[in-house]
């Protein structure tokens, strides 16, 4: 699998180089656990980067399952590297640090959901995904690490003292964790250790490294002593700067009305700048609106005057254009609607917010379902905007009423589905269909609950009915941006009820996000 043959590192010192790794020989066949011992500075970290392809200066030969290590494609191969430093991505959840190298690789969602899943059962994170690396303790954060560099079953797994920050009682468990894993899986494993006991209890083969060069293979009984070393630099893939102000879930009130009024006051500025951002996406909306404003006011200022009849039928012809030409225009609207739906969801769950890549995440994860929702309600609009003409031309009473009929169905029932499919699209990584049978079972449940809140969240979208341009014009604009505060206190309230109805059920680790539960 891995084979050296008089392969040396070196490494630059000003205008001459050093040793690193000396003219070793070495075979690690495939499925073998090889651990390497020796003192601090010995070569064992390099040698691990020199077969991750990290070296610049090299010399002999290393192949990698028969390939030269520059032709062997290690992501497509799956190596994977565990440091003692974690690495972990600070503005991530559990899921999406597990995730990460298989977006990376592009694997789709329905690739990547059950292999996270599978890897956070074995490792024991399975009840935490929802949680950040600083919501961990030092041993779950090490679990992490593991299950993200095994999610992609990788060939080659390289162990670089994973251990090393652990307390003595965590480090058995986690032994048993990994030699397990590796021997289930057929791995081939390089294991960097000072510990005998590790080397006792993994290996299945050991070596001994001195000033780069491999000098024995069988376990040492006392290792050299350390040299005096520089301290390492602890290297992080991501910095997150964060202000006093963040929102933290130590500052999260005891009250739903208290959260949102908190993070109306902390994030005030943010919420605006949600509220400008979908401006620029519902903006073809509201001028498609302005249009058909100006045509009808034209239609009604013609000289001679049209007749009731034909008047009413060029506005119905207007209207429906409008609703028409409404259904794409919503699908891009989705587009800025996911994003931000992402980062109130953010907000309203007490975990700090960067912004450019917390509303790219919510357009990669929740896209596809909002542009489903918002076609659905494009086209439910059209069919209930068509029906509303047809009153003007039927003839018979009951007919006249009867064509209300869908608008009815939608306001009842199609509206608080969609109000909750808002809020549980972000929440659970289900399908479409799933998210919508939930959305309907828990609407069924707390109907009585859900209209009084839907009109109160709803009260802004009254000025779409009031017949005057000016309102059409300017209150469309300032319920746009209104939107991310109407849409934080709406999922305030309906958290709630997915703690009472799904949550405290199926999902547990979700109970309380939004608000604390006493």
């Amino acid at each position: 699998m891995i084979r050296l043959r008089n392969f040396s590192v070196y490494y630059k010192i000003k205008k001459d180089f050093g040793v690193a790794v000396d003219d070793m020989t070495l075979d690690v066949p495939r499925g073998q656990f090889l651990v390497i011992m020796g003192q601090s500075g010995c070569g064992k970290t390099t040698l691990l980067k020199a077969i991750l392809g990290l070296c610049d200066y090299v010399d002999g030969e290393l192949l990698i399952d028969g390939k030269n290590w520059m032709e062997f494609d290690k992501r497509e191969n799956s190596i994977s590297y565990v440091s003692q430093e974690f690495v972990l991505y600070p503005h991530l959840t559990v899921y999406d640090n597990i995730a990460f190298p298989l977006r990376a690789s592009r694997c789709k969602q329905e690739q990547i959901d059950p292999a996270v899943k599978k890897i956070a059962e074995q490792v024991g994170l399975d009840k935490l995904l929802t949680r950040l690396p600083k919501q961990l303790s030092i041993g779950q954060q090490q679990r992490l690490a593991i299950a993200r560099a095994l999610v992609k079953e990788p060939k080659i797994v390289l162990y670089d003292e994973p251990f090393s920050n652990l307390d003595p009682l965590y480090r058995q468990e986690m032994r048993e964790l990994i030699h397990n894993i590796s021997k289930e899986n057929g791995q081939t494993v390089l294991y960097v250790t000072h510990d005998p006991e590790d080397a006792k209890e993994l290996a299945d083969r050991v070596i001994c490294m001195e000033e780069g060069k491999l000098i024995s293979q069988s376990i040492p009984e006392i290792l050299p002593a350390d040299r005096p070393q520089k301290p390492k630099r602890k290297f992080l893939f991501y910095q997150q700067k964060a202000s006093g102000q963040d929102y933290t879930p130590d500052m999260l009130p005891n009250s739903r009305k208290a959260v949102f009024f908190d993070v109306v006051k902390l994030r005030y500025w943010q919420l605006f700048k949600l509220g400008l951002l979908l401006l620029a996406f519902a903006l073809p909306i509201h001028l498609l609106a302005l249009l058909e404003d100006v045509f009808v006011a034209q239609i009604h200022a013609l000289t001679p005057p049209l007749s009731a009849l034909e008047l009413s039928a060029r506005t119905v012809l207007f209207h429906n254009l409008r609703a028409v030409l409404n259904v794409p225009l919503l699908a891009l609207f989705s587009v800025g609607f996911s994003g931000i739906s992402h980062i109130i969801r953010q907000y309203a769950w007490g975990e700090n917010v960067v912004f450019s890549y917390d509303f790219r995440k919510g357009i990669r994860q929740n896209f596809l379902q909002m542009l489903i929702l918002a076609v659905c309600a494009g086209t439910v609009n059209l069919l209930c905007i068509i029906c509303s003409g047809l009153s003007y031309t039927t003839e018979s009473a009951l007919s006249s009423y009867l064509v209300f009929l869908p608008g009815a169905f939608a306001l009842f029932v199609l509206l608080p589905v969609g109000a909750y499919m808002t809020v549980c699209i972000p929440v659970y990584s289900n399908s479409f269909r799933q998210n919508f049978k939930l959305c309907v079972a828990m609407y069924l449940k707390h109907w009585k609950k859900t209209f009084p809140a839907i009109l109160v969240w709803g009260m802004p979208f009254a000025v779409y009915m009031i017949p005057s341009f000016y309102c059409h014009l300017f209150g469309r604009l300032l319920v746009t941006l209104l939107i991310p505060v109407i849409l934080l206190g709406w999922m305030l309230f309906a958290y709630q009820r997915l703690d009472e109805s799904i949550n405290i059920r199926f999902f547990p680790e979700l109970v309380g996000k939004g608000t604390v539960m006493q």
